[in-house]
């Protein structure tokens, strides 16, 4: 149970995060919103590391599922999204990405052999059903190719092989704070990997002002992944990662609150959040 509430709050921690990457984003841009603040939870997580986790097993070759959970997300997952955006609309794709908890309890019960209860399953799909309504917005027509559908359906299997790869880690070096490290440094060596050439730098952009909200969510994003980590030790991958895919819905409240956000509470947010809760909680009450 203390695992599943750890999930919640990295749940939480990764919806703060992405409050202060948009407040930062005002002045700056997406290449260098993402590059900043998977370096810094890097950064922050071997911090922590180096308090609290052994140093051996970093020197292991069994640190491999960590680097691909690193290189599967951010990495992967995120640039299949953004070219789901450029081909399907904003919309669309966060609709189709939602689908990720399902990918993930799949690729659990496939790979590492676990067996959720039906009552978890079914809050699953709760989830799934929950986030998707909060992630639809409507989109101006825009003509789209069936095969586009692929994109954010590919993020969605990234996203999913990222947990499963870090259940395996774990599994493997049962040292979660070093293991949140090196998924984070490869994750932060992919995404910086492009301003290695000159002429991708200039799109580097940081004010006074974003580099204070880049900060506060690099914070979180160190937060979120720990419990992340911390959860997963503890916890099945069809529990865990369904309960921090709620992230969406703390992020509508934060928005809601903090932002003056012009979205009203319509049949439609209240919808989407009852099914969230209520997946959470047939999952917390397993």
């Amino acid at each position: 149970m203390d695992s599943l509430f750890l999930a919640l709050g990295s749940a939480f921690a990764f919806a703060v995060n992405n409050f202060f990457a948009r407040m930062g984003m005002e002045e700056s841009n997406p290449s260098t919103t993402v590059a900043f603040n998977v370096t810094m939870n890097a950064l922050g997580l071997w911090i922590l590391a180096a308090f609290t986790s052994p140093i051996r097993p970093v020197l292991s070759v069994q640190i491999w599922p960590f680097l691909l959970a690193g290189v599967f997300s951010p990495g992967l997952a995120r640039s299949l999204l953004f070219h789901g955006y450029q081909h399907l609309g904003l919309a669309r794709s966060d609709v189709i990405a939602a689908s990720m908890p399902l990918f993930a309890v799949l690729i659990a019960i496939l790979v590492v052999g676990e067996r959720p209860s039906l009552q978890a399953v079914m809050g699953t799909f709760l989830i799934v059903m929950g986030i998707s309504v909060l992630s639809y917005r409507r989109d101006i027509e825009m003509r789209w190719s069936g095969w586009a559908i692929l994109f954010p359906l590919g993020a969605a299997l990234f996203f999913a092989l990222r947990d499963v790869s870090v259940k395996v880690g774990l599994q493997m070096i049962p040292a979660p704070v070093a293991g949140a490290a090196i998924a984070a440094t490869a994750a932060a060596a992919f995404v910086n990997l492009p301003y290695l050439l000159s002429r991708n730098r200039k799109n580097f952009v940081l004010t006074r002002r974003s580099l204070t909200f880049f900060v506060l969510g690099g914070i979180f994003a160190t937060m979120a992944y720990l419990t992340f980590f911390l959860a997963l030790q503890g916890e099945m991958v069809s529990h865990v990662t369904p309960l921090v895919s709620v992230f969406p819905f703390f992020s509508v409240l934060l928005g809601y609150f903090f932002l003056q956000s012009k979205e009203r509470v319509t049949w439609r947010v209240l919808g989407g959040g009852v099914l969230v809760v209520g997946g959470a909680l047939s999952i917390l009450l397993v």
